[in-house]
């Protein structure tokens, strides 16, 4: 399409507009070659409408990573059956000949222990049992119990974990289907404006570089639709993992549940003591201690020696013969006490001490600094909501197409209009973004959801 000369355009202008217009014909190359790959990928997904309450509750009970961290409890179970069990009583059979002479059949005939079975044979059975002493059992068991409660709280905290990044997930993909919608009005719009100015071209009512200006600001906003819908798809397939859905289904979120607590409801340190005891890893630290102390103290009852009762028969090994003999016998703890256990389970304990005590220095400030942020975007949102601005923008849009058919604003002020819009629709979608997210934050740090 050759270039027409206009009296107000300089040559300068005109080779700079000529250089533009090949730019955007590369652009529409680009961009018309990936259009067509794009739509019959979205054709060809299946979608399927979910509220955020039917989002969690598929995410409970498919999200594999949870399903394996409840395995981790199961392990828990058998650990306590495990140290519930009796130590194996032992059998032992020795001083058993295998062949005897016939100088000593003839002397000491030895009859069979059933009919000929084991005739001319010797041998000694023995029968022992460990039983532990100082309760070592038990011990162990009331540590196994703690160890279980340990991995209930580890799982806890990672459905905190997962169930944050499920919730940031699903009000950043909002965010961008709103920015897409945005966009997408405004590449309709500037398409049918586009028509409108071709043809006036065509009729040579108007100058082409203001054509090239509409052409260059479509190409920048289909840019950004595919910019912004890259992104959602990224959420999209991260979303899916989360749930467990093959990536040929698409999942739309009903509703915007977009929270509105306010911040002035509750004071910093409520929602602190709130997060001293609701945290799941805070509760896991001081889970830990117990587990140390219940540690420390079958240790200690290790340094008490087990000892181990027999029972034993022995055939023709002795003066008697048949005996049947009775036995105890347990170790002498002279060298080795059990010390360097002892010491080290004491060690581990005044680790856990102090690193419970840093944590809740830690969940403190967490709690302080999600808090404040959240109120800064909760007072950020009230105030872009009550601007007229926001409210009047897709008016607006209608009307300042309207005026620049109409020749009543020029191409400048149009322009200016639509970075405005742009800009003033992202700023609004941001803003409710950034609410949701430094809410699930605020959650987050608490460990527990707000009521």
């Amino acid at each position: 399409m050759l270039l027409q000369e206009s009296p107000n355009v300089s040559p300068l202008h005109l080779h700079h507009i000529h250089h533009l217009h090949l730019s955007m014909k590369k652009y529409l190359v680009l961009l018309f070659g990936i259009l067509p790959f794009w739509k019959s990928n979205a054709q060809i997904a299946e979608r399927i409408s979910l509220t955020p309450q039917q989002i969690e509750t598929r995410f409970l009970q498919q999200n594999l990573s949870l399903i394996a961290r409840q395995m981790d409890i199961e392990q828990a179970d058998l650990q306590i059956r495990e140290a519930k069990l009796w130590e194996n009583p032992e059998l032992s059979l020795q001083q058993v000949n295998l062949w005897s002479t016939s100088s000593q059949r003839r002397e000491e005939p030895i009859p069979g222990i059933w009919g000929d079975f084991g005739k001319n044979t010797q041998f000694s059975v023995e029968l022992s049992q460990m039983i532990q002493s100082a309760c070592k059992r038990r011990r162990l068991i009331q540590r196994e119990k703690i160890n279980r409660e340990i991995v209930l709280t580890e799982f806890d905290e990672t459905v905190r974990s997962l169930r944050t990044e499920l919730r940031k997930t699903l009000s950043q993909i909002r965010f961008l289907q709103s920015c897409q919608n945005a966009l997408q009005l405004q590449i309709d719009t500037n398409r049918e404006l586009t028509e409108v100015y071709r043809k006036q071209v065509r009729s040579g009512n108007i100058a082409k570089n203001e054509l090239i200006r509409l052409e260059a600001a479509l190409i920048e906003s289909e840019s950004e639709l595919l910019e912004c819908t890259t992104e959602l798809n990224a959420h999209l397939s991260a979303l899916n993992v989360l749930l467990h859905i093959a990536p040929d289904i698409e999942i739309r979120i009903e509703s915007d549940p977009t929270p509105l607590w306010n911040p002035d409801e509750m004071t910093f340190y409520a929602l602190e003591e709130i997060a001293l005891d609701a945290r799941p890893d805070l509760q896991s630290a001081r889970k830990t201690i117990l587990y140390q102390n219940k540690n420390l103290a079958y240790e200690k009852s290790q340094r008490i020696p087990d000892f181990t009762v027999s029972a034993s028969y022995d055939r023709r090994g002795g003066v008697w013969k048949d005996f049947v003999g009775f036995g105890v016998s347990a170790p002498l703890p002279l060298f080795n006490r059990n010390q360097t256990q002892i010491k080290s389970a004491r060690i581990t304990l005044q680790q856990s001490i102090l690193e419970e005590e840093n944590l809740k220095n830690v969940v403190a400030n967490e709690v302080s600094e999600t808090y404040k942020n959240y109120r800064n975007a909760y007072g950020f949102y009230l105030k872009a909501r009550e601007s007229v601005l926001f409210d009047e923008l897709d008016t607006m849009l209608e009307i300042y197409t309207r005026n620049l058919i109409q020749k009543n604003i020029g191409m400048l002020e149009y322009m200016d209009f639509m970075e405005v819009y742009r800009t003033g629709k992202k700023t609004l979608f941001q803003s409710e973004n950034n609410l949701t997210q430094t809410f699930e934050e605020l959650q987050f740090a608490i460990g527990t959801d707000i009521q």
